[in-house]
């Protein structure tokens, strides 16, 4: 990985600054507190975001901004990779929003998780490493000033557990957890699986004593069956002669109830009969009453005068109408004079010719209209007498009217009366018809009874009480017989029954038995054999960098501070041991530039362990030092030089405040603050 440039917009106390970077080793100079840290701070924000439990949004976006922006331009295996990150305040709080990443030309918008992970696959890092918490980048690129001395008074649990992490070792630590758990499992299992056999023997008699109670009943059974069908075959006799004694004695009573039927079925003819003929005796008497009234009138010259009449109404009406509309024409004449006089008096000048009306001329034409109003006066009196001649006429037509309208309605009583005298003459011929046949049927119906008392009187007293009685004997036997069978039935379905799931059980109960082998076995293995098996593996791993990091560790110890009085190693937990004049010592008791010396000596040597180790990642030629030479003096500032030389990084980014350093650095960029912002100058 090679970074070209850092762009910041409002973080920190940057409010817009680029700072580009070269190959070799670049010096951020500058005074405590100018803003050289947050240079660092944003290139690991642009790359991974905010990192939990790590860096706070709060740390980044200046107090007088409300959105910043971090872009990073870098090379990455072998591809021009541009990275940009927001962060914005919002109500709640200052939040991340969603970020850029362009490889080569081709731009993706991701949500900050997303970017994350494909940088994180970019970078080269362990899948293993990428679903945790650890940050390879911290330990192989870039460690913040405060923590560069923290890894030298963790404990030595603490500090053997997170080299299991960023070395994707604890994986091992974490399968002989799961193991361990796994195996006091299975001894529960297999306790809880014996539980389930104890009962085997048991189980094994239960099944023998049932299998021989089933071969007796099986040899009771074609006794029983015998038995069975005999006494069916007796009931089946019993029942045949019962019904035949039955069938014999229905015939008897269904020949009573026909008798019984027959008899009703003669009298209630003879009701017929009687009803007939007393209805025929009504409608003669009926017919004697109508043919008393007087011989038929002639009504015929009822509808001619009707018809007249009705012609006459007819014209009445029209005269009346005409009456009226002559007296609307005189009233529509007097209305026209009347308005004539009285518009020609109030004229003075003529609408048409505009002359003066002289008032001979008004006089003139209101006479001349007076005589039409008396000559209509004259018509009306003459249409009024018209008028009263015409309704004197109407009245005389409409008695006349009313005198054949009486004579329509005795017409109508008349015919009615004929009507029903031919209705009852028909009716009385149909009754006389029913009357002859019924007589036939009462012979007919006679005739039947007298054969059925006849055929009665042959028959004998038939009982069936033997033949019930030898019914109940049969069925008894029958039932007790089938008792039995089933009884000994139901017992040889138990026993199968019984016996199929016992068979069932001690089946299950030998598989479990086979399961607690296999259960025996697997857990013997992975205790005997799969465990040692790990805890070797990851002995002869942690050895493997125990000893490569200890040789770095003192090698580069030795080159940052020779003093023949002071040693470095690791022990076994890769804790630092400080040996002082042949006397282990506390690191407590160590100068600032001793213990700086300790600390960046075993930063450099995890650095080189971890790149060598993970051969994948793409992080290898770049190396961050922050304030690294706290407490050195000018001799292991010289120094410092011949250890990057010989570490050979190809682009190495510094930040510190001491002017010395500035002799061992390829490009110098001197960070200065004015007020609330920083600048970058290039030197």
């Amino acid at each position: 990985m090679f970074i070209k440039s850092l762009s910041l917009e409002h973080i920190r106390s940057y409010e817009k600054a680029t700072i580009d970077f070269s190959v070799g080793t670049t010096l951020l100079a500058g005074d405590i507190g100018s803003g050289k840290t947050s240079i660092l701070l944003a290139l690991e924000f642009a790359l991974f975001g905010i990192l939990r439990g790590k860096t706070s949004p709060q740390e980044f976006l200046s107090h007088d901004a409300l959105q910043g922006k971090v872009t990073l331009f870098c090379e990455l295996q072998g591809k021009d990779v541009i990275i940009s990150r927001s962060i914005k305040r919002t109500r709640t709080g200052i939040v991340q929003l969603p970020g850029e990443i362009q490889i080569n030309g081709e731009k993706e918008t991701l949500v900050p998780t997303e970017l994350k992970a494909k940088i994180l696959t970019l970078l080269g890092y362990p899948e293993s490493l990428l679903a945790k918490s650890t940050n390879l980048f911290r330990y192989t690129v870039y460690t913040p000033q405060e923590q560069v001395k923290m890894i030298l008074f963790e404990s030595s649990d603490e500090r053997k557990d997170v080299i299991r992490k960023i070395f994707a070792l604890d994986k091992y630590k974490i399968i002989q957890e799961n193991i361990t758990h796994y195996i006091t499992s299975l001894r529960e299992r297999t306790e809880h699986l014996k539980g389930q056999t104890d009962d085997v023997k048991t189980l094994t008699q239960q099944l023998h004593s049932y299998k021989t109670r089933l071969q007796q009943f099986t040899k009771e059974l074609p006794h029983l069956e015998e038995n069975e069908k005999r006494a069916v075959l007796e009931q089946k006799k019993a029942k045949e002669a019962l019904e035949k004694m039955q069938k014999e004695k229905t015939a008897q009573e269904k020949l009573l109830a026909s008798l019984t039927l027959a008899k009703q079925k003669l009298q209630g003819e003879k009701d017929f009969l009687q009803d007939y003929i007393l209805q025929e005796q009504n409608l003669k008497e009926k017919i004697q009453l109508l043919e008393k009234d007087k011989p038929p009138k002639d009504f015929s010259e009822i509808a001619s005068q009707e018809e007249k009449i009705k012609q006459a109404l007819l014209v009445i009406a029209d005269r009346k109408v005409k009456l009226h509309q002559k007296y609307g024409e005189l009233i529509k004449s007097d209305k026209q004079a009347k308005n004539l006089i009285n518009n020609i008096s109030q004229l003075t000048t003529c609408p048409v010719c505009q002359q003066e009306v002289h008032s001979q001329h008004k006089e003139h034409i209101s006479q001349e209209q007076g005589k039409i109003i008396a000559e209509n006066n004259k018509k009306r009196v003459k249409l009024q007498s018209i008028e009263a001649t015409i309704v004197e006429k109407e009245k005389k037509i409409l008695l006349l009217q009313q005198t054949y309208q009486k004579k329509q309605i005795e017409r109508a009583l008349y015919l009615r009366q004929q009507k029903e005298l031919e209705q009852n003459q028909q009716q009385i011929m149909r009754i006389s018809e029913k009357i002859s046949h019924q007589k036939k049927i009462l012979t007919q119906d006679a005739l039947l009874v007298t054969r059925l008392q006849k055929e009665i009187a042959t028959l004998k007293n038939i009982s069936d009480e033997k033949e019930k009685e030898q019914i109940k004997k049969t069925d008894e036997q029958a039932r007790l017989t089938s008792k039995a069978l089933n009884q000994v039935k139901g017992q040889v379905k138990i026993l199968l029954e019984e016996i199929s799931i016992l068979e069932k059980t001690l089946e299950e109960k030998e598989k479990i038995e086979q399961s607690i082998a296999k259960l025996s076995s697997l857990k013997t293995w992975l205790t005997e054999l799969f465990l040692p098996l790990l805890v070797v593996m990851e002995k002869k791993i942690l050895l493997k960098i125990y000893q490569e990091f200890n040789a770095h560790f003192i090698q580069w110890f030795d080159q940052l501070l020779p003093d023949e009085s002071l040693e470095v190693k690791l022990d076994e937990d890769f804790t630092p041991v400080i040996i002082q004049n042949g006397y282990d010592t506390s690191v407590m008791n160590l100068s600032g530039g001793e213990k700086t010396s300790v600390a960046l000596a075993y930063r450099l040597a995890l650095n080189k362990v971890l790149n060598d180790y993970f051969s994948s990642i793409y992080t290898k030629g770049l190396l961050i030092l922050d304030e690294p030479t706290d407490g050195f003096s000018s001799e292991q500032l010289d120094r410092l030089r011949d250890v990057l030389l010989e570490i050979g990084v190809k682009q190495i980014i510094i930040v510190s405040h001491e002017q010395k350093l500035e002799s061992l650095a390829d490009h110098i960029l001197r960070v200065e603050k004015t007020g609330m912002y920083s600048q970058i100058r290039t030197f």
